[in-house]
């Protein structure tokens, strides 16, 4: 059994998928306001009115992602730019027992998901 396919970590990939979806689909339209009444024209401003949306990995590529990580030589995974967990879920499921916990930052900290994610889900 694939570790993505274990009840609690299927549960809670779903679970913020849905979540992701219905904050994005809410963010994005003031996203769009916002872009365009600032006259948004680099990649920094955009970033700035990008800032509450989570954008984070659809459920096919995030098994993709799982794929690869699980294909690595064994080592640490460090994942920068962590947001509400997703790709921490199903890189953290890729690490056999004996390797290191995975490394997740994340430089907003208005993001409370990301902090509590993958211990929710029995991975470290």
């Amino acid at each position: 059994m694939n570790r993505l396919d274990e009840p609690v970590i299927a549960g809670t990939l779903q679970a913020l998928h849905q979540q992701a979806g219905a904050n994005d689909d809410t963010v994005m339209e003031r996203v769009a306001a916002a872009a365009s009444e600032r006259q948004v024209k680099t990649d920094i401003e955009l970033a700035d009115v990008l800032a509450d949306a989570y954008m984070p990995i659809d459920a096919t590529n995030g098994r993709l992602l799982h794929l690869f990580a699980a294909a690595r030589p064994p080592g640490r995974i460090v994942e920068f730019g962590t947001s509400m967990g997703l790709s921490a879920i199903y890189l953290a499921a890729a690490l056999s027992p004996d390797e290191a916990p995975m490394i997740a930052t994340e430089i907003r900290s208005h993001v409370p998901t990301a902090t509590c994610t993958p211990p929710r889900t029995g991975l470290s």
